[in-house]
Formats: structure tokens, C-alpha cells, sequence
């Protein structure tokens, strides 16, 4: 089994009440020989200074601050940071199985992106996830639709192949669908470990509830998915007919989905922005897909029903040219 150094890089806002149970998961690894860069993206209740006071004297936690700019901005610093072989990123409220990292380097396959299983926890709940391994073009395909996971933890990156890699400042909404998808050009497939168990904690408090972080969502996954179109056209990977078009619709439905009260959503759609961002999606091809998945979500939901009319008489008067 290899014995490298892995750098375990973890962004930290406001993580002060879950970041204990992810710290002790990685410091009690049956793999010792790792570092813990914790970056503190200019929490206000008092992370930093609570890791200070609670892990004092444990070598192996690098605790680095930065004012309040993203988790992008700090898993950039975090791997400038880096001094492992291997990196791999963990968020604050999530945490792993204790034989995590020696689970993976020692099924370790060279030439692949190495991963462990992500089971997701929620309320108490914990659904287990074991995807088969992807070689060649299908992992592109199978990240985008999310047969595996479009996310960057759990997996175990080589430092070497990360150097030139960036995640993007400018995106704060499924910014980690394009830096995985930039690492898998550097590979021939992606490998999961089912013994190395990364727990997925879906934390609802924490979501971006408001009206104006759900359109800014919609907004950035209207940009990062046409970056996909353009990324799949680039390296030639052959998507079905309604492939990009199905996953906007599925995003946006998500993110409406966050919104308790019909007064938010209908302040959405009636917003000049939402309503480009519909405009592109070429209705007169996708609008039976786009009913469908609506009278499956939100309108099973009464409280949307008159959302979904006055949405629906927008998307006619677009189709209209009105």
C-alpha cells in the first residue's frame, strides 16, 4: 500500500457546530500519514477560534483564515497549501469512515480518479450509494446527469494532475461539476472503493432558502450548464437530444423547490433575469419535459398550483415571441 502524504483540505464557514464530528473522523484514520488544512472563509461564529482552543497541539491541522469569498476561493488556498501526494476534500458538517484513505490507496487504481462510496444522511437517515466505475467518455455523462456525483469530495486527487487547475471565483453554484469534469481529461476513468465510506450530511438549515440566493443558483447553473454543452461539443461526447435542456429544467425545479411561500416563487418568474434564462432553453422543443417534471414536483405541492398557471402563461407568451 502506498505511504504518501495526503493533504485533506476543508472550507469552513460558520462550521463551529458541526466541524468537530469531520475533524475527529480524519485525525482518527487508520491512515496516519496526512495533514488537515482547514480554511476559515471569515466565519462569524467563531470556528477559528474554537478549533484553536479544542485541537491545540494536534500537528496535523493547519488552520489558515481568509475573509468571506467562497468555498472556491478557499479550496484554491487550501491546495497552494497543499504539500500531500494526494488531495482530498472534505466539507465542515460532512465526515468519513475511519479506514477512509487506506480503503482507497490500497485498492488504489493508477491512470483513474480513486473514490470512495458517498452515503447521504438525512434526519438521522443514512442512504447508501455504490456506483460502478466509469472508463472513457461515460464519466463525463454520468457526472452531468448525476448517476455519480458532480461533486469534489471524496475523491482522492493527485497533487500533481491539480496544479493547473483552478476552481472558478466567479461561480458559486455548481462550480465543482467543472473543475471535476477538468480533472477527468487528465484520467481514463473514475474508480470507487465501496469499503471507504464518504457520510454526505444534507443539512436543510443550512440551505440557501431566500429568493434572492435561489435566483443567483438558477443564474450561475444557467451559466456553468452551458459551459458543460460547450465542454461535452469540445471533447466530442455524444448526449441524447434533450440532454442539457432536461438538466437546466431539473435544476431550476430544484432550486424553486427550496421556497416555502407561493409569493417568492411567483416573484421568480416574473423576474427579467428567470425569464432569460427560460428563454434559452428553446421551449417549443422541451416544454412537454418541462410539464412533466412539474405536475411530478412542484404542482403536487397545492400551494404551487397557481405558481405553475402563471408560470405556464409566461412560458406561452415567450414561445409567442410576446
Amino acid at each position: 500500500m502506498k505511504n504518501e502524504l495526503v493533504s485533506i483540505i476543508i472550507p469552513a464557514y460558520n462550521a463551529k457546530q458541526a466541524i468537530s464530528k469531520c475533524l475527529n473522523s480524519i485525525i482518527n484514520q487508520t491512515y496516519n500519514n496526512i495533514e488537515i488544512i482547514v480554511i476559515d472563509d471569515g466565519s462569524q461564529d467563531g470556528t477559528a477560534q474554537w478549533i484553536e482552543s479544542n485541537y491545540k497541539g494536534e500537528q496535523k491541522i493547519k488552520l489558515i483564515r481568509q475573509e468571506n469569498q467562497g468555498p472556491s476561493v478557499a479550496r484554491n488556498n487550501g491546495i497552494k497549501q497543499a504539500k500531500g501526494q494526494y488531495i482530498l476534500f472534505v466539507d465542515s458538517d460532512d465526515f468519513l469512515s475511519q479506514n477512509f484513505i487506506e480503503e482507497i490507496l490500497k485498492h488504489y487504481k493508477s491512470n483513474m480518479l480513486n473514490g470512495g462510496c458517498h452515503n447521504s444522511i438525512e434526519k438521522n437517515k443514512i442512504k447508501p450509494n455504490y456506483p460502478i466505475d466509469a472508463i472513457g467518455n461515460t464519466m463525463y455523462v454520468d457526472i452531468i446527469s448525476g448517476r455519480i456525483g458532480g461533486f469534489i469530495c471524496g475523491y482522492l486527487f493527485e497533487r500533481e494532475l491539480i496544479t493547473d487547475l483552478q476552481f472558478d471565483t466567479s461561480i458559486r453554484f455548481m462550480e465543482d461539476v467543472l473543475f471535476l469534469l477538468a480533472y477527468c481529461q487528465k484520467v481514463k476513468g473514475i474508480h470507487f472503493v465501496p469499503n471507504a465510506i464518504y457520510y454526505y450530511v444534507y443539512n436543510s438549515s443550512g440551505l440557501s432558502k431566500s429568493k434572492e440566493n435561489v435566483l443567483k443558483n438558477i443564474k450561475y447553473m444557467d451559466i456553468v450548464v452551458n459551459q458543460i454543452e460547450i465542454f461535452l461539443i469540445e471533447n466530442k461526447v455524444e448526449i441524447g437530444k434533450n440532454f442539457i435542456r432536461e438538466k437546466k429544467l431539473r435544476l431550476i425545479d430544484a432550486e424553486l423547490g427550496k421556497l416555502n411561500r407561493k409569493s417568492e416563487v411567483e416573484k421568480i418568474i416574473n423576474d427579467h433575469e428567470f425569464k432569460k434564462v427560460i428563454q434559452n432553453i428553446e421551449l417549443d422543443k422541451s416544454s412537454k419535459l418541462f410539464w412533466r417534471i412539474y405536475r411530478k414536483t412542484v404542482v403536487s405541492n397545492k400551494m404551487f398550483a397557481v405558481v405553475y398557471l402563471k408560470l405556464r402563461r409566461l412560458l406561452k407568451k415567450i414561445k409567442g415571441g410576446v
